[in-house]
């Protein structure tokens, strides 16, 4: 089992419109795998903070985003809000100096402890 994560950087804006709207959008170039979990991320006093998880189901023609000739979008199912918790001493540990690669550009995250964390932020 692996995970996405998606990163608004401290784009609460950005952040509320894809709740909202129920849809991600990643940069042009990138891409990801359908049917994953994708976990919302934004940064708020140098920490990074989960805020919400959904499935990814496929392309969308929506784009709120500020910006919007930067994004691809994708529809999202299942939009869970919790309340914010910080995962940023993890993406050091399981992730190291590759951590700022994988908030940059969306891969799939297999690290088991990493993705045990996500979830239990949902429990």
């Amino acid at each position: 089992m692996g995970a996405y994560l998606i990163c608004f950087g401290d784009s609460e804006n950005n952040l509320r419109k894809a709740i909202r709207e129920k849809v991600i959008g990643i940069y042009l170039s990138m891409t990801f795998d359908m049917n994953e979990k994708a976990y919302m991320i934004i940064k708020k006093n140098n920490e990074w903070n989960v805020v919400a998880r959904a499935n990814v189901v496929g392309k969308s023609d929506k784009n709120p985003f500020d910006k919007p000739n930067k994004y691809k979008t994708y529809d999202i199912v299942n939009v869970e809000e919790c309340k914010p918790y910080s995962i940023t001493k993890i993406l050091r540990s399981e992730l190291g100096n590759m951590y700022g690669l994988v908030l940059r550009t969306p891969k799939l995250i297999t690290a088991s402890k990493l993705v045990e964390q996500l979830e239990d932020g949902f429990y």
